[in-house]
């Protein structure tokens, strides 16, 4: 039985089409269910053997307003649920799949982003890497 579905939310509409499915399934399943979204942490890029470092911005306060709201109102779509909302800064799979582990998740749901197949061989996919290094089953929303 499903106790705790956890949604990771990037804002694409791939993924938002996947959180009003896991939110629905969390609701008709009496589940906890948690809307997880992670943005990159700041980065330190050296730029050569001569020359400085850069540093990559974190998000602002501004950013993560923007984000809390968005998080919200997919939330809202559900108003019998309880629904926590969590913003997390770190590598994206990794991120979502060490939150899970932690929280004793029983289903995540992700949306795929539709990358091509020369994209995804040089990028990655980060709903791949969920797939096959998550703990529980993984749902993933074309």
């Amino acid at each position: 039985m499903l106790s705790h579905v956890l949604i990771a939310v990037d804002g694409s509409p791939p993924s938002r089409h996947a959180a009003r499915f896991g939110l629905s399934l969390a609701e008709q399943l009496d589940a906890r269910a948690t809307l997880l979204t992670v943005l990159h942490k700041p980065e330190v890029i050296p730029l050569g053997p001569m020359a400085t470092s850069v540093v990559t911005s974190g998000p602002t306060e501004a950013e993560l307003e923007s984000l809390r709201g968005g998080l919200d109102a997919i939330a809202n779509e559900h108003p019998a649920l309880n629904v926590q909302r969590v913003i997390e800064l770190g590598q994206v799979a990794e991120t979502i799949i060490e939150w899970a582990g932690k929280n004793q998740v029983d289903l995540i749901v992700v949306g795929a982003r539709g990358l091509g197949p020369a994209r995804r061989f040089l990028l990655g996919s980060i709903s791949d890497r969920i797939v096959h290094h998550a703990h529980c089953p993984v749902t993933v929303w074309r």
